[in-house]
Parts: structure tokens; C-alpha cells; sequence
């Protein structure tokens, strides 16, 4: 872009004038410093010409340093310079970096995606074998009580044969037990190297998440540059019509509480009066 090059250009020059007037104080300081001094009839220190100009020229030196260097009262003009530059460079890759932004964004949502799907994969297996644990548990409980019962009235009545069908279903209640409580045991390091593998899957899914925050922070910075830009230039041509308004319609009233605010650094808010200036400098 020529704006872009005039800036560099202008802000080259600016750097290279800063640089040799630092480069310039010393001899400047030096001259104040051994510039004679003349005195009056009542021995007062009156100073002499090559003091004075010493002095002004130190003076002017450090006023222009101001001038172009950051400085306590705000930026300086390279600083000023820097942040055009910076805008029309992220102007210039406005387009490239939404696309990059957008590839990011999607690509970062799809592995979020993945690992939510994991992550829930691991969830219902490790859910699904807690109730198989209880279902198990369960059930042996309920075949102890039942045969227990079924043992205690064979004893009371008597009845051999039914004792030891009684008997067998205790037994066979007993091993129920046992293998819930075998099933729970070996289910143990499964389930817990099933929760390392959950935890492990949260942080990559915490840090795809940031990415994806990341990436849409970027396209949308970058797809605000592209609209401010877009609004000051529409701004501009209210502004130039705005002008005419005043010079030609002689229409004032319905643009004195006007306040356009615009994007690029260094740019003011567009009121009444700057149209009214505008007016005035194409008139002239």
C-alpha cells in the first residue's frame, strides 16, 4: 500500500533525525558548559551571546527529541507512527488472517468435539460397569436372603430333601456373592486407569478449548479491522456530503449533535464543528 510505504518512509526519516540529535547533545551540552561569560560594572554574571545561542540551540535540540520520542505528556510522533503502521498492516492481512483464524477456530472445535466424545465414551463404560457391580451385588444379596429363608423353614419342618435343596442354593448364593465382590476387585485398576485416561483427555480438551477461544479472539479482531475500516470510509463520504450540506443546502440544525466516532488510530470523533471546518476549507 503507497500510505503504507509513505509511513515507514516518513517514520525512517523521523528515527534517523532522532538518532543523530542524541547523537548531537553532548557537543550541544558541552558548548553551554564552556561558552564564556561576561559580567556587568557590579561584577553580576550577564551571560554572553555564544551562551545564549548555546543554550537555544541545546533547548531546541532536546524540544524536538520531545517532538518525535515517546515523552511524559504522551506519545511521540514515532509512537503515533508505530500504531498507523500497525493498523494498516493488520488492515493489509485483515483477509489472510481471518482465514487462518477460521481454519484454527474449526480445527481446535473439531478436537474438541473428539475428546468430549471420549471423554463420554469412558464416562458410560465406567457407569456401566458400577451397575453391573450393584446389579451383581444386588442379586447375591437377594440369593443369600432367599436361601437363608428357604434353609431356615427346611430346618424347622424337618424335611431333609428340601434342606439340602435349601442348602445348595445357599451355596450356590455364596458363590453369587463371590463373584460380585471378584467382579468389583478386578474392576478396580480398570477404573482407575480409565479415570487417569479421563483426566489426561480434560486437559487436552481444556487446552482445545483455549485454542479455540484463541483463534476466535484473532478472526474477530481481525474482522474488526476490516469493518472499522469499512466505517470510516463510509464515514468519510457522510462527512463529505455532510460539508456540502452546510456550503450548498445551507442546512445546519439537523447536524449540530452529530458524533460519529471512527476506527483508525490518531482519527477524531466527527462532530458538527469539523464539518463546519470542512466546509470552510473547500470553500476557500
Amino acid at each position: 500500500m503507497t500510505d503504507l510505504n509513505a509511513l515507514k518512509e516518513q517514520r525512517a526519516t523521523l528515527a534517523a533525525e532522532l538518532e543523530e540529535l542524541e547523537a548531537s547533545l553532548p557537543a550541544l551540552e558541552e558548548a553551554v558548559a564552556m561558552a564564556p561569560t561576561n559580567w556587568s560594572h557590579l561584577a553580576m554574571e550577564t551571560g554572553s551571546p555564544q551562551g545564549t545561542a548555546a543554550r537555544e540551540a541545546l533547548m531546541a535540540a532536546q524540544s524536538r527529541m520531545q517532538i518525535i520520542a515517546h515523552n511524559d505528556y504522551g506519545s511521540g510522533a514515532l509512537d503515533r507512527l508505530d500504531q498507523q503502521i500497525a493498523h494498516l498492516e493488520a488492515l493489509v492481512n485483515a483477509d489472510e488472517q481471518i482465514s487462518k483464524a477460521s481454519a484454527e477456530e474449526n480445527e481446535a472445535a473439531d478436537r474438541c468435539a473428539r475428546l468430549s466424545a471420549s471423554i463420554s465414551r469412558i464416562a458410560q463404560r465406567i457407569e456401566e460397569m458400577h451397575t453391573a457391580e450393584h446389579s451383581a451385588e444386588e442379586s447375591a444379596q437377594e440369593a443369600e436372603r432367599e436361601a437363608a429363608q428357604a434353609v431356615a423353614k427346611a430346618t424347622a419342618s424337618g424335611d431333609e430333601k428340601a434342606l439340602n435343596a435349601a442348602q445348595a442354593k445357599m451355596n450356590k448364593a455364596v458363590d453369587a456373592a463371590r463373584s460380585a465382590k471378584a467382579m468389583k476387585e478386578s474392576n478396580v485398576p480398570l477404573i482407575s486407569a480409565m479415570d487417569a485416561e479421563t483426566a489426561a483427555l480434560e486437559k487436552q480438551l481444556a487446552m482445545a478449548q483455549r485454542e479455540e477461544d484463541a483463534a476466535r479472539r484473532a478472526r474477530q479482531r481481525a474482522s474488526a479491522i476490516k469493518l472499522g475500516n469499512e466505517w470510516d470510509q463510509a464515514v468519510s463520504v457522510l462527512v463529505a456530503i455532510g460539508a456540502r450540506l452546510i456550503t450548498e443546502g445551507g442546512i445546519d440544525y439537523p447536524l449540530t449533535n452529530l458524533k460519529l466516532p471512527t476506527f483508525a488510530p490518531g482519527d477524531k470523533v466527527i462532530d458538527y464543528g469539523k464539518l463546519r471546518a470542512k466546509a470552510r476549507s473547500e470553500a476557500a
